[in-house]
């Protein structure tokens, strides 16, 4: 294991305020061992524009890809869409690693919702490289026009 992130709050006080459950889940993981602390400021999350780039083409030209699999999904179908969501979030990003009292390592699903512009810009990223390669289909860029008959 690589180690653990906590996301917190410095109040307009100067009070720090963190997860409960940060130092149990430190001590379970690292019981024994060194650690280094490093606190830094949080990237803002990604955009509205990214997020609506990602649901309006990237999902769409999976389920086109995939369609050319023999599968049968429309992409105006949100059902489809969530699907393709879920298969993104599984293959391109890791579930969060938490630990239980007795210091059994779980892991939490996957999520995009706190990924930095940075980090979802690299997360449509992973994806059209894999779609190019796997499903022989190009993504479109954000702003990029495409034909599609």
């Amino acid at each position: 294991m690589t180690g653990l992130t906590f996301a917190g709050k410095v109040d307009e006080t100067g009070e720090i305020h963190l997860p409960k459950t940060m130092r149990k889940q430190i001590a379970a993981a690292f019981r024994g061992k060194n650690i280094e602390v490093t606190v830094k400021r949080r990237a803002a999350k990604h955009s509205d524009a990214q997020r609506g780039y990602y649901r309006a083409c990237v999902l769409p030209a999976l389920i086109h890809g995939f369609n050319d699999t023999g599968q049968q999904m429309q992409p105006d179908n949100r059902e489809h869409l969530d699907l393709m969501h879920q298969f993104c979030k599984d293959k391109f990003l890791k579930g969060r690693e938490v630990f239980t009292k007795t210091g059994e390592a779980v892991y939490l699903p996957a999520t995009t919702s706190n990924l930095s512009k940075d980090e979802f810009g690299r997360y449509l990223d992973y994806i059209a490289e894999w779609a190019a390669e796997y499903l022989h289909i190009s993504i479109p860029g954000p702003g990029e026009q495409i034909e599609i008959f």
